[in-house]
């Protein structure tokens, strides 16, 4: 009887300490559910009009972290993101080395982006690509014959504002 009731109190105390580490993970996920790639540290957050402000005086910026309104989204993968800025510019995002992509919904969402930002000449081939990703009709896509000047950024990470 004795060795019953030890084990039964063992085996309620492994039981809750395997309830709490279930608990503490589940916690952990949660938190890191809206984060893609490396964690973005939200200390460091510029502000839109600053982010814009100094790319367009610098040409680049290195490990910067801002907020954009996601515009559109790769439908292939999620491996890119467009947004239009507060100057009515789009920027371009890509994620570092295609090492994670984002939900394909992202569209009219609140994200957080860490990683290098610069003005770059997209060529023709490329653009044709990212129409083609958008859906465009093959007229469409044809119809673009020049390179464009745009804000090129790859993110090392990205985190969904809610």
């Amino acid at each position: 009887m004795r060795l019953l009731a030890i084990l039964l109190f063992v085996s309620v105390v492994v039981g809750c300490k395997q309830d709490a580490k279930q608990e503490e993970k589940l916690e952990v996920v949660a938190e890191v559910s809206n984060n893609f790639g490396e964690t973005v540290e939200l200390d460091e957050l510029k502000a839109t009009q600053w982010f814009v402000d100094q790319i367009n005086s610098s040409d680049s910026i290195a490990n910067v972290i801002t907020t954009i309104k996601v515009k559109d989204v790769c439908q292939n993968k999620g491996c890119w993101m467009t947004a239009e800025l507060p100057d009515g510019s789009e920027m371009r995002v890509t994620f570092k080395d295609y090492g994670f992509f984002v939900p394909k919904d992202l569209s009219g969402k609140e994200v957080a982006i860490q990683g290098l930002a610069k003005i770059k000449m997209t060529d023709v081939e490329t653009l044709r690509h990212y129409a083609e990703d958008k859906g465009k009709s093959a007229d469409e896509i044809a119809a673009i014959v020049e390179p464009k000047k745009e804000i090129s950024f790859v993110a090392n990470g990205v985190v969904i504002m809610e």
